[in-house]
């Protein structure tokens, strides 16, 4: 029965493993390590399903006024669009988002396997695809309910499409690499970095001038107009935080010498190993990775070291400026070519020990990749692991918001991680603890805020003369050690009532 099978059986079985760790606590609450991105995912996909807003409308709630939820053009929102929609079929959870991503995540190890597998072979690309379901942070954020896995998996589709139109020149390929190209450009920009190794693979199968390919360069133009268009407009909002922050304008003077001097910075090299080793790959696969980008194999030997290449200098050049090393979401871009490299240098040891085995009737090539698993897995379980665990305390505030408030309360609440709100079920604004001033708080009830939610309790107690006024004014809802839950001017109208 297997013989029959008409696709690479070995490639079914692995995608079967990445299915199967992925499904980890699939329907748990977003409220775990990536609370943020994926709190921001959900409200804008509830959003579009209870607040009927358009494609182009974005809204996180907390993020804007306390009447609505705020605008938020950043990365293009077609994720959380088609979640929205599918709300309506399945109902309000959080596991449809994480079906999507995971789908995604699928179907990029199959778009890795079959761009290795053109330029370099069968055994290759099956450890590469191996690697990139296996990898500790690959298994946590490829059911994580945001975009970068979807994206991710979306490139390495444009990819593969470009390898085969590259051999055969067939307009089935040039549509699906234009369409999953586009896509992954709108929603994730940095996937830009896959210019020079899609550059090179043209010049490497045939020669430098590209320009002369007009279909190819036709592809590229309907790529970039959309994210041209749609990126051209969003950094142009006061709300744009992601894209226009985080003092971008500050830190990255290209012009000044001393910039570039931060290339040579050694504690970005460090950390970004550091990233790689103990959370991406694994120290295996970080090992092997870095190890078989430097191997020459295959019909491209030196595609992967260019495309990891390029990637650190988009790192150099837009991240280590504004931080040390990338956020941990990014390192799953430079991921896929060291999943490559890591997949060649596995396809070596494991020829090597196929070849020299002196026990024949030992099953060498199932140990080996057992070991692989194996080693993978326990890095998964002791440094991933805790990436799942709830903020307990955040769902049961969230619930007591829910128990003591009326569905129409305005809430302030001193967590701007939106994922709070999102299961509060109200309408509201999130502040950092820090900007909560009493001075902020006034201006809150005089725009009609109604309760104010404190979580982050320690920080509150350095402010007092906020507490002041909240016991001179506000009366106490609930007082525990998880919430302080205050509703706004409740004594003042109390006494304006009993006075004659």
């Amino acid at each position: 029965m297997l013989k029959r099978f008409p696709g690479d059986i070995y490639l079914l079985l692995i995608v079967l493993i990445g299915l199967s760790l992925r499904l980890h606590k699939l329907d748990a609450p977003i409220t775990d390590a990536d609370s943020f991105r994926q709190g921001a995912t959900a409200s804008i996909a509830r959003n579009y399903h209870e607040g009927g807003y358009g494609l182009l409308e974005p809204r996180i709630t907390g993020w804007g006024s306390l009447d609505e939820p705020g605008l938020w053009p950043n990365e293009f929102p077609l994720y959380p669009y088609i979640i929205g929609k599918l709300y309506s079929l399945t109902g309000e959870h959080e596991w449809v988002g994480r079906i999507i991503t995971i789908l995604f995540c699928l179907a990029g190890a199959a778009g890795l396997y079959d761009l290795v597998r053109r330029w370099e072979g069968v055994l290759a690309a099956r450890f590469a695809a191996l690697w990139f379901l296996i990898a500790p942070q690959a298994v946590y954020h490829g059911r994580c309910f945001h975009r970068h896995p979807v994206a991710i998996g979306l490139m390495l589709l444009a990819l593969a499409a470009y390898a085969r139109w590259l051999d055969a020149k067939r307009i089935g390929s040039w549509l699906f690499m234009t369409i999953c190209g586009g896509l992954a450009l709108l929603l994730m920009p940095p996937l830009i970095t896959i210019a020079p190794p899609v550059l090179w693979m043209y010049a490497q199968t045939h020669d430098w001038r590209i320009w002369k390919e007009r279909s190819l360069l036709v592809s590229v133009v309907l790529m970039l107009i959309p994210s041209l268009l749609w990126y051209g407009w969003a950094m142009q909002q006061p709300q744009s935080y992601s894209l226009n922050s985080w003092g971008r304008e500050t830190f990255r003077n290209w012009t000044s010498l001393s910039y570039y001097t931060l290339w040579w910075d050694y504690d970005f090299f460090r950390q970004v190993w550091r990233g790689l080793w103990y959370y991406t790959l694994g120290p295996v696969g970080a090992l092997f990775g870095v190890l078989g980008v430097f191997l020459r194999r295959g019909r491209i030997p030196s595609l992967a070291l260019v495309w990891t290449g390029t990637i650190l200098l988009y790192y150099l050049l837009d991240i280590h400026p504004i931080a040390v090393a990338p956020h941990y979401v990014y390192y799953l871009i430079i991921f896929c070519p060291l999943c490559w490299g890591a997949g060649r240098f596995s396809a070596l040891i494991f020829d090597q020990t196929r070849e020299k085995s002196v026990i024949s009737a030992l099953p060498v090539r199932i140990l080996f990749v057992a070991a692989l698993l194996l080693t993978s897995l326990y890095h998964w379980d002791s440094m991933i692991q805790p990436w799942y665990r709830v903020k307990h305390q955040w769902m049961d505030a969230a619930q007591l918001i829910q128990k003591h408030t009326p569905p129409g309360a305005k809430i302030v609440i001193d967590v701007f991680d939106p994922s709070l709100l999102y299961y509060a079920r109200r309408n509201g604004v999130a502040k950092n603890p820090f900007d909560l001033t009493l001075e902020a708080v006034q201006q809150f009830e005089k725009e009609g805020a109604d309760y104010l939610a404190i979580i982050e309790q320690p920080e509150f107690f350095k402010k007092d003369a906020l507490r002041f006024y909240l016991k001179d004014s506000a009366e106490n809802v609930v007082i525990n050690e998880t919430i302080r839950l205050y509703e706004l001017g409740a004594k003042r109208r109390n006494t304006d009532d009993q006075t004659p």
